[in-house]
């Protein structure tokens, strides 16, 4: 393993992990990747399995259910408020009375 020294302080492990600061912490950018790439992640399994505002259509950009908006990232609001419109109120099972 190569270990290389960048210019802004940060150490390159030659391409085996995100890099790390000299004092040994991790680095910003490697964390901001992983959290990148983590959100990313869990919008592609909600739509997936539409499971939230992914169980409806968008009527902004004309997705289908269980697929991502256009829009990179996000999720428009007028998806967000049909799906929010769309559930049924949920209350406690009634106790059963003998």
């Amino acid at each position: 393993m190569r270990i290389t020294s960048r210019p802004s302080g940060l150490l390159d492990r030659g391409g085996l992990g995100p890099a790390v600061k000299r004092d040994g912490g991790p680095a910003v950018l490697g964390s901001i990747r992983a959290a990148d790439a983590a959100h990313d992640a869990a919008h592609a399994m909600h739509a997936r399995f539409r499971h939230g505002v992914y169980s409806v259509a968008c009527t902004t950009c004309h997705a289908p259910a269980g697929s991502l908006c256009f829009a990179r990232r996000t999720v428009h609001t007028a998806r967000r408020e049909l799906y929010r419109q769309g559930r049924r109120a949920t209350g406690l099972v009634p106790a059963l009375t003998a």
